[in-house]
């Protein structure tokens, strides 16, 4: 029989119950972070100087515009949601069940666009897509009779195309994930069986699956109730009327700000994103008979046989829609003097990009503080989220890890701007008055993206068993230094991208930014804005080229040294072993 005896000292207990301590304020700090100003928000909606007081309701049902609102955002979210869906599932089943795949491009051409700021494809296809200057308009002109082209962006297609192009990248992240862990054997068996492979696909890999399109359906709902790009840029123009525009117009736009009808619209948001949920809780229950209990072979690639090259043509053709050609677009005016559609040498000029690299402008701080706070708010809540997830997996019963879980992925069920208003309203005034401040909008985009680097973390740490952290700990090392010289290195690969996701989205962040930020703190978001609304193409198109080029840049540096991180990490693992093992001798182990 063998017994392993753990050193334990007083000091060891002590810097134990630091780091278990720590991690709880960190935890508290956090729950009340994200609940306080949500709450505070309900509460100010329904009590006014401590009486009952519904007139924020009253005022808004009685604008005559809230119905045409309202219809008009259900039918844009819902209509790209559903075609989102479709078209992120196919990519995901091309890249993972068929021999359309292109070695490692089919993992990444689909999110590609997530490089790309809203904002910036918004701009992109503005410039593409307005007829008469549009850029494929002026291509398109010879070939259809003159006019002003045969692209008008302006519309409801136009609208529900770019909605749609900013969804896809959520649904084909969750479905391809869902795929890749799905047991291949029965769709094995049934394709033994006789039945083809679209059968196959219908009757027994989507009905397994069916829980993971769900979410990516919910995913994908509540970022088009967050996007404000495409419906300020497009719809205003379009005669479209948008929820998130209006919220936005109401909390900036106004003096006094309309808060109260705003949180009134902020709850429409909750109730649908929300609703959306608890049907998602539902399918799962009743879903629980298709659930696998691990992946035990590979799956056999279904031979498309020349569909196959279409099945790549429409990958590369998404990705020159969604990402290529507005980037291509914002390059090509930004490098003109004044847009006309035309690139001559009479109007070719380098002054926008000048004015942007210009140390003493707004739009060089602008861009300065975009990228410092993408890289502090990814740091931070990569940190914040990985030290929540171990603390919530060493203390599964303690209630505060618990509820600190949850209220990490609360914000993914919200909109960023019902976010963006509840912040508003708990720290705009009297005694923080943060409103406008870097701090304000460092603590929105850190609440908005938590989600994503909660669920890279718990990803990671749930690649990493329990053995070498006991190991660990018995040896006699105290639990902060086992998180941070065992736990922390060994989850770099996926808090790597956990961090890239997070930067890239609070760099190149819209709503919180039109928002939060004002002329003393100028972010990307709310510059472009300002730009786009004065009319200032030739700026617009080059601040959205660089901050695209940045985030694409460095992105793509730090994922490279994510893989690299990854191919050590096996190494790693295996002189943790070797150690823990002469650690585990030298402790005292006796017979």
């Amino acid at each position: 029989m063998t017994t392993v005896t753990a050193p334990a000292t007083s000091s060891d207990s002590r810097h134990i119950d630091w780091f278990e301590h720590s991690s709880r304020v960190i935890s508290a700090i956090l729950i009340l972070l994200v609940s306080v100003p949500l709450l505070m928000m309900v509460w100010r909606l329904f009590v006014v100087d401590g009486r009952l007081d519904l007139s924020g309701f009253t005022k808004l049902a009685g604008q005559p515009w809230l119905g045409t609102m309202l219809v008009d955002t259900l039918i844009t979210v819902a209509a790209s949601v559903f075609i989102a869906l479709l078209v992120g599932s196919m990519f995901a089943w091309f890249t993972e069940r068929t021999n359309a795949q292109i070695g490692w491009l089919s993992r990444i051409l689909p999110v590609l666009p997530l490089f790309v700021p809203p904002l910036a494809s918004a701009i992109g296809w503005v410039l593409l897509g307005t007829p008469g200057p549009g850029v494929l308009n002026v291509i398109l002109k010879p070939f259809t009779g003159g006019g002003d082209g045969p692209v008008n962006i302006f519309t409801w297609p136009g609208m529900i195309f770019l909605f749609t192009i900013s969804l896809i990248p959520h649904v084909y992240l969750v479905v391809t994930a869902a795929l890749r862990n799905l047991e291949p054997s029965l769709e094995e068996a049934s394709r033994i069986s006789g039945v083809g492979p679209v059968a196959t696909l219908f009757k027994v890999t989507l009905p397994a699956i069916r829980p993971s399109l769900i979410s990516g359906a919910l995913l994908a709902m509540a970022a088009g109730f967050s996007l404000f790009s495409v419906p300020f840029l497009v719809g205003a123009q379009a005669g479209i009327d948008n929820l998130i525009v209006r919220v936005v117009r109401m909390t900036t736009h106004g003096f006094p700000p309309e808060l109260d009808q705003a949180s009134v619209l902020g709850l429409v948001v909750v109730f649908f994103i929300g609703g959306s949920w608890l049907l998602q809780r539902q399918a799962g229950k009743q879903a629980r008979h298709a659930r696998m209990e691990g992946k035990t072979s590979s799956p056999t690639l279904v031979d498309l046989g020349w569909f196959k090259w279409v099945a790549r043509g429409l990958t590369v053709a998404f990705i020159l829609l969604s990402a290529v050609l507005p980037l291509i677009a914002l390059v090509y005016v930004s490098l003109q003097s004044f847009w006309s559609g035309q690139l001559t040498m009479a109007n070719f000029t380098l002054r926008n990009y000048a004015e942007l690299l210009d140390p003493r402008g707004t739009t060089f701080e602008a861009l300065r503080n975009s990228v410092v706070l993408g890289v502090v708010t990814a740091l931070v809540a990569v940190v914040v989220a990985t030290v929540i997830a171990y603390f919530g997996e060493r203390r599964p019963k303690s209630f505060i890890a618990r509820a600190a879980d949850g209220v990490v992925k609360l914000p993914a069920a919200l909109s960023h701007v019902v976010i963006a208003l509840a912040l508003i309203i708990a720290f705009s005034g009297p005694p923080f008055a943060l409103q406008g401040t870097l701090v304000l909008l460092f603590l929105g985009y850190l609440i908005m993206y938590l989600p994503q680097a909660s669920v890279n973390a718990n990803s990671a740490l749930s690649q990493l068993g329990p053995a070498l952290t006991e190991a660990s700990l018995v040896s006699g090392a105290t639990e902060m230094r086992t998180f941070f010289r065992i736990v922390f290195p060994l989850m770099g690969p996926g808090l790597v991208a956990g961090w890239v996701m997070v930067f890239v989205m609070a760099a190149g962040d819209l709503t919180a930014s039109a928002m939060l930020s004002s002329p003393r703190s100028p972010v990307v978001g709310f510059v472009m804005l300002d730009l786009a609304t004065s009319g200032t193409y030739g700026s617009v198109a080059a601040l959205g080229a660089v901050i695209t080029l940045v985030t694409s840049v460095v992105g793509g540096l730090v994922l490279l040294f994510g893989q690299r991180l990854g191919k050590g990490r096996g190494a790693r693992i295996k002189s943790a072993r070797l150690a823990r093992r002469a650690a585990t001798t030298d402790a005292g182990v006796t017979q």
